[in-house]
């Protein structure tokens, strides 16, 4: 399978300068994760060169940090940036953009809300094939939660109101967590739609995106919202992801995602290929970090072995 570092055609010197980060400071305190992105240069995304990304919880001023743990400011010439990242746990909204997306629905689709029995409410994020069936695409924590020995999964999420029966949609199937992506068989009889609410657009393909590149997603909480990709990242519990960030670099009150939204998948409008699906945000409390993590669908696939439906 091609890799991302062949995707964003890595010169040797990077690949080099990325697996030194990542022996280097992978697991140090403080650090949630390392990867490849673009720098932001006068105020704007510079996309004429890549840089190596060290993503911490908190950046500190150097001289506050200790020389045998200060993060160099280049790697064999390549530069790197500290980047902080205010991570959010496993919340949810109970206001929407549309509460539609929070209701019961006559036909399952992207888009909508949907959970575990004893867990926090997320996104449909896909209807997908599976070994010739149909299966329901999201994040591990919203089908498969950690804190839940329940296999059975809801629309809407219990959270949500979807506690009875008739709102039982499917069971979970296979969970990756190093990915934090999840399948669920169907069971129920409601029609399946392939278009995310409120769109037409069906996912046909997956692919992996261009560092830079437009992005939209479907969300319970915010619905449709639009990012860049702008770095690839290795990061707990989504070990082959991509950072995304509000359209036109600025990261403050540009909301693209906030907790519910987990497992929509980000796709491209330009050819209708699933990107990558989501995982996580800032807090919503912390306006001046917007900013999402997602896995990348391409590897969610081939782990979990499903396909376009």
């Amino acid at each position: 399978m091609r890799t991302t570092l062949d995707h964003l055609k890595a010169s040797d010197r990077l690949r080099d300068a990325y697996a030194q980060a990542i022996r280097r400071f992978s697991g140090r305190p403080g650090v949630l994760g390392i990867g490849i992105g673009l720098p932001m240069s006068n105020g704007k995304i510079d996309d004429n060169r890549k840089v190596i990304r060290v993503f911490v919880e908190e950046k500190l001023p150097a001289e506050a940090v200790d020389d045998r743990h200060l993060i160099p400011t280049r790697i064999d010439g390549i530069r790197v940036d500290v980047q902080a990242l205010c991570m959010q746990g496993d919340t949810h909204d109970t206001a929407s953009f549309d509460d539609t997306t929070m209701a019961a629905q006559a036909e399952l689709r992207p888009g909508i809300s949907i959970g575990n029995a004893a867990g926090p409410p997320g996104t449909l994020g896909l209807i997908a094939t599976s070994d010739g069936k149909p299966c329901l695409v999201s994040a591990d924590h919203v089908l498969a939660p950690l804190t839940s020995s329940s296999q059975d999964v809801y629309q809407p999420a219990p959270a949500d109101g979807g506690a009875g029966p008739e709102h039982l949609v499917g069971r979970v199937w296979r969970v990756n967590r190093a990915l934090g992506v999840a399948t669920a068989s169907v069971s129920t009889m409601r029609s399946l739609v392939r278009s995310p609410m409120g769109t037409t657009v069906v996912v046909k393909k997956f692919r992996l995106p261009k560092i830079g590149e437009t992005v939209t997603k479907v969300g319970r909480s915010t619905d449709k919202t639009h990012g860049v990709v702008r770095d690839f990242v290795s990061i707990q519990g989504c070990a082959r992801g991509f950072v995304i960030w509000p359209a036109g670099g600025t990261r403050t009150n540009v909301e693209i995602s906030k907790g519910g939204d987990s497992g929509a998948v980000w796709y491209s409008e330009d050819d209708s290929a699933g990107i990558a699906i989501q995982e996580r945000g800032e807090p919503d409390g912390v306006p001046n970090q917007e900013w999402a993590v997602a896995a990348g669908l391409v590897y969610a696939a081939d782990a979990l072995n499903f396909r376009p439906w």
